[in-house]
């Protein structure tokens, strides 16, 4: 790393850690105009614009840290636990578009092959509930079978299908798990968190995190996202004897359940069962 970006690094994050956000900026920005691929800068700015409440320059700034270094997790992962307060400040991604499920650009090479055990693997990066993740995809073959490429296109043109529909049905999702009153659940872990008086109406707060109860369906349907998704075609059918199952782990923000993800499945045919709190 050069030096003076490396001496700018560290004095914006010395401010980043002490709170004072206004200050840390200029430091990134100047790092940013020596080395404009610097992914963490992107990252660190992003962090401090969210802390301000500057949501646009936040999203535009994490978009692009992921879009530099998607093996980056922690840009990942903070843009998605804001993502539903982006949006309801009217913020768009400019990762929507590259990383948008219909766009996705799977190809064959990308893919681990092992036809010693019929076993095919890889990480899908998507952004799905508008937010970014890998989506991790197994593939197993009967005893008797091997891969080859056209059978491995096929499989694409399957997984892409199933992921357009966990796009496309977040709504199916949302009521699978209200049907098993996650909702009634979120309310009694947010009770768990210290009761405050702000603004005249009583909260519960953990950390970052303030809970208003009762938690409308709709608070709880803009608060899910996806913490992990994974994709199994099995042709032996031996997982809960079906072909495709999806395994998912939801999370909320804010975090209703104190670092727990709901854990999903989905089978064939898209049939949806919540088991219960995970983590």
């Amino acid at each position: 790393m050069d030096k003076n970006l490396e001496n700018l690094v560290e004095k914006g994050l010395g401010f980043l850690n002490n709170g004072d956000y206004e200050k840390a900026v200029p430091y990134f920005k100047k790092a940013l105009d020596i080395d404009n691929s610097y992914a963490e800068g992107y990252y660190f700015r992003g962090y401090c614009y969210v802390k301000m409440k500057e949501y646009e320059k936040a999203l535009l700034d994490l978009d692009n840290s992921i879009k530099i270094d998607p093996s980056d997790y922690r840009a990942t992962s903070f843009r998605n636990m804001y993502m539903s307060l982006f949006k309801r400040n009217g913020c768009n991604s400019e990762l929507s578009k590259n990383f948008n499920v219909e766009n996705l650009d799977i190809k064959v090479e990308d893919f681990k092959i092992n036809n010693n055990i019929g076993l095919a693997e890889c990480d899908i990066d998507m952004l799905i509930w508008d937010n970014c993740m890998s989506v991790s995809v197994k593939i197993s073959l009967k005893d008797d079978e091997t891969f080859n490429n056209d059978k491995i296109k096929n499989y694409i043109g399957e997984l892409k299908k199933h992921l357009i529909w966990l796009e496309n049905n977040k709504k199916a999702v949302f009521e699978a798990l209200v049907d098993d009153d996650m909702i009634g659940l979120a309310e009694e872990w947010a009770e768990s968190s210290d009761e405050e008086i702000i603004d005249g109406e009583k909260v519960y707060v953990d950390g970052e995190d303030i809970f208003k109860l009762p938690i409308s369906k709709e608070e709880f349907f803009e608060a899910l996202y996806f913490n992990s998704i994974v994709i199994r075609i099995d042709e032996d059918k031996e997982i809960m004897d079906s072909r495709i199952m999806i395994e998912a782990f939801i999370d909320t923000k804010p975090d209703y359940f104190a670092g727990h993800s709901m854990e999903v499945t989905i089978i064939d045919d898209y049939k949806i069962s919540v088991n219960g709190l995970a983590g």
